[in-house]
């Protein structure tokens, strides 16, 4: 069995244990799609020659992963959200973020809004970059890139918040509205679960991404690294996610790249 499917599949089994914690209407639907996505996980998991398989169904897995914590997403925390927003000012403040935004330029925060909307391509390509290495390669990208994503979602049950533009409302970037900007909040509005993840699957995703891809094309893994970077910044500069997110996000796909590597 290829070792994405394993990992897959015990996020799968990880989050129905969890669904033992909502509520009655929510735990038996919860419980059901978790096991049903485990099983899905570990079948495909068992087609190790399939080459479009194990290119393709593993990114299916990731998005499948992501929606799947929505379940999971009940009240958020108050302490949580306390602790990160004043973390964040404290940072802010002393860097004196958003006096830099004010005066920048334009076209800066039109690149910020472009790198975090990079993260939707970033995962993509790197399996395609893999894959021109072959089967073996692909495999171990994915094994790694899921590790790490799926490790950040699974936390959702335990680690819940809105995410900072929900809560402090219009920020600088915002209010001098790059045009990149809206089609961000547009794709969140639409797609995502409404909810912060802590750590950011996000910047865990690029990480891992360039990390997985740096044996197979050390020129193509440096760039997916320092864009991942980018990924990082702008998540947190343009409030898509609190910066210790960003920052445990990238920690996790480290571990997952020692423990898997």
């Amino acid at each position: 069995m290829a070792a994405w499917g394993v990992v897959a599949g015990v996020y799968g089994l990880v989050l129905a244990a969890a669904a033992i914690g909502l509520p009655i209407a929510r735990r038996h639907v919860a419980a059901a799609a978790c096991l049903a996505y485990s099983l899905s996980a570990f079948g495909a998991g068992t087609l190790v020659s399939w080459f479009w398989i194990q290119l393709v169904v593993p990114g299916a897995l990731l998005l499948g992963g992501y929606w799947l914590s929505g379940f999971f997403y009940r009240a958020p925390q108050p302490w949580l959200e306390r602790f990160l927003i004043d973390s964040d000012a404290r940072v802010i403040n002393a860097f004196q973020i958003n006096t830099a935004l004010r005066r920048a330029p334009l076209w800066v925060l039109e690149v910020l809004e472009a790198s975090y909307a990079a993260d939707y391509v970033v995962v993509g390509a790197g399996a395609i970059i893999a894959a021109f290495a072959g089967l073996g390669p692909v495999t171990d990208y994915w094994t790694l890139v899921l590790a790490a994503e799926l490790a950040c979602y699974a936390a959702m049950p335990w680690l819940r918040s809105r995410p900072p533009r929900a809560l402090e409302g219009p920020g600088v970037v915002t209010e001098r509205a790059p045009r990149l900007r809206r089609l961000n909040v547009a794709i969140l509005d639409r797609a995502s679960v409404q909810a912060n993840t802590l750590p950011s699957g996000h910047v865990a995703g690029a990480v891992a991404a360039a990390l997985a891809v740096w044996p197979v094309d050390a020129t193509a893994g440096a760039a997916l690294l320092i864009l991942a970077v980018l990924i990082a910044i702008a998540a947190a500069v343009c409030r898509y996610h609190y910066m210790v997110d960003c920052v445990t996000g990238a920690a996790v796909a480290v571990v997952a790249w020692i423990i898997v590597g």
